[in-house]
């Protein structure tokens, strides 16, 4: 529907947003964690202003133990990362062995519809030897030993349908069973790899913390005189301000971010554009059935759920009427989609 009513751009619009959201999130925590960072390094010049030589000393000390201290986490969190790699490494495995299985139980599921499809017309014609002892196009008599035979061939047929069937739901139940297990086994595997890109990023995070603050280390050590000491500040206050309007720029992106996500959702701009053909489509839709002789007032939503009223009856379903009313029903959506598909694209099909 989306590639008919040419709004499948929208779609690819809003999961490129998303991972601009994903992106500027990520943004403004560097930006927070840069804001706090330059604060302390603030806070703490002005306190070495105070009594430069033993105030750096201490603050270089105090440095030396935040990395000591993160270095620890670091190794803490890492043993935790090569814990969690040993879990996920069959993950790919796991993974196509699930599609697998559902590729299978799909295949059955076709066979299993054939196999009905073709006990049901046995069925029938079984059904037709045994209440016709003329053939109603050439008027001859059908013989009983023709028609006995062919009976009987034809129940032969439908118990080895059967026995088909059975071993067929046998089959199907043993890789229902595997499905389950190779299931759950992938859930736990996903919550894992979850697990997994967080410690990674934890590590990360304090590995730029270790960073900044060695960078800080340096900067104390090169810069000792109290003039120096002042332009460092100002330099810091300046970034400081720099990053403040940095954030306050892509808090407002972010908030335009958000607001083409949910325009960009189904119940935005897409069910504005599906709005406009609804009608249309009902109408066609009606018009259509009505040339079929199948008086009913047949109406879709925006979300293509049908309510079907017929005259002197309530409310259906599409699964109360008839095969033949179904397939009337079938070929007017048809005919309506081609239809709608002409007046979009100019697109004619024959």
């Amino acid at each position: 529907i989306e590639d008919l009513l040419d709004i499948k751009i929208f779609s690819s619009m809003s999961s490129l947003v998303k991972d601009e959201i994903s992106a500027m999130k990520t943004k403004l925590s560097q930006n927070s964690d840069k804001r706090s960072l330059k604060e302390e390094s603030i806070r703490m010049f002005k306190e070495t202003q105070k009594k430069l030589n033993r105030n750096t000393e201490n603050l270089i000390e105090n440095y030396k133990e935040k990395i000591k201290d993160t270095e620890a986490k670091i190794k803490e969190t890492q043993e935790q990362v090569d814990l969690l790699v040993e879990h996920v490494s069959d993950f790919d495995d796991v993974k196509r062995q699930n599609k697998d299985l559902t590729q299978k139980i799909n295949e059955i599921q076709k066979i299993e519809y054939g196999i009905n499809q073709k006990v049901s017309k046995i069925k029938k014609d079984i059904d037709f030897y045994e209440n016709n002892e003329q053939c109603p196009t050439c008027r001859q008599d059908i013989d009983d030993g023709f028609r006995n035979q062919t009976k009987e061939s034809k129940n032969k047929k439908i118990t080895e349908y059967e026995e088909g069937l059975k071993a067929l739901s046998g089959k199907s139940q043993k890789i229902n069973d595997r499905l389950e297990n190779v299931s759950k086994i992938l859930e736990k595997m996903t919550q894992k790899n979850i697990e997994l890109s967080e410690k990674n990023k934890e590590i990360r995070m304090n590995n730029n913390y270790i960073s900044d603050i060695v960078h800080e280390i340096e900067k104390l050590n090169n810069e000792r005189k109290q003039d120096q000491d002042d332009n460092e500040l100002v330099k810091l206050e300046k970034e400081f301000r720099n990053l403040k309007d940095e954030y306050v720029l892509l808090e407002e992106e972010a908030g335009i971010l958000e607001v083409a996500v949910s325009i960009l959702k189904d119940s935005g701009i897409k069910s504005k554009v599906v709005k406009q053909y609804v009608p249309i489509m009902n109408s066609l839709i009606n018009k259509y059935l009505q040339s079929m002789d199948f008086f009913v007032n047949f109406e879709l939503d925006e979300s293509f759920s049908e309510k079907i009223l017929s005259r002197h009856r309530d409310l259906f379903s599409y699964d109360s009427f008839s095969e033949g009313e179904k397939f009337r029903i079938d070929l007017a959506l048809l005919f309506t989609w081609r239809k709608i598909a002409k007046l979009k694209n100019s697109v004619s099909t024959n």
